[in-house]
């Protein structure tokens, strides 16, 4: 007798994730409040890290390990974007130094390795270890110029045969052999 109350919770429990399932967790507006709300970068390969957006930005100053990279934007236009080298951000998980002159492992990014960026809606881009070794046309940008990239970061690549830009980078990950 107590069995039918509980298989009527249990029951009414079922209809109630299968109505709900379409409106909560797999609406767009969802995916896209999450990317929006991204405030790291993760870092997988030897080790994994991840980066609060605001030390990336005080890597990206000039002073410390920003750099510029030239871009030419869909209107013919050439921006100038400030970031952090895709390789300094590879060094920092590609063995376990993470920081300092002897960060980026040279000798395994000789030897190949895939870096694959992931950005908050879901768009990757793949890049070998040895195009983008010491190379600072592949950069993460948080800015254009002197103005802020409101969804930083942004992967710009001016590099002949992979010229591309990729808004809000959440992960880089290094896929060793």
């Amino acid at each position: 007798m107590k069995s039918k109350p509980i298989g009527l919770l249990v029951s009414t429990a079922i209809v109630l994730i299968l109505v709900l399932m379409p409106i909560v967790g797999c609406s767009g507006e969802e995916k896209e409040r999450v990317a929006s709300d991204a405030k790291s970068i993760k870092l997988v390969g030897a080790i994994t890290e991840t980066i609060e957006l605001t030390f990336f930005s005080k890597g990206a100053k000039t002073k410390c390990h920003g750099t510029t990279c030239k871009f030419i934007e869909q209107d013919g236009k050439t921006s100038v974007y400030v970031g952090v080298p895709l390789w300094l951000m590879c060094g920092w998980v590609d063995d376990n130094i993470k920081h300092g002159s002897g960060a980026f492992n040279d000798e395994l990014a000789q030897k190949g390795y895939r870096v694959v960026i992931i950005t908050a809606d879901g768009q990757m881009a793949v890049f070998d270890s040895r195009k983008i070794r010491r190379n600072n046309n592949v950069i993460l940008a948080n800015k254009v110029g002197i103005k802020s990239i409101k969804d930083y970061p942004t992967l710009v690549s001016s590099d002949p045969g992979q010229i591309l830009k990729l808004k809000r980078v959440v992960e880089i990950r290094l896929e060793f052999e």
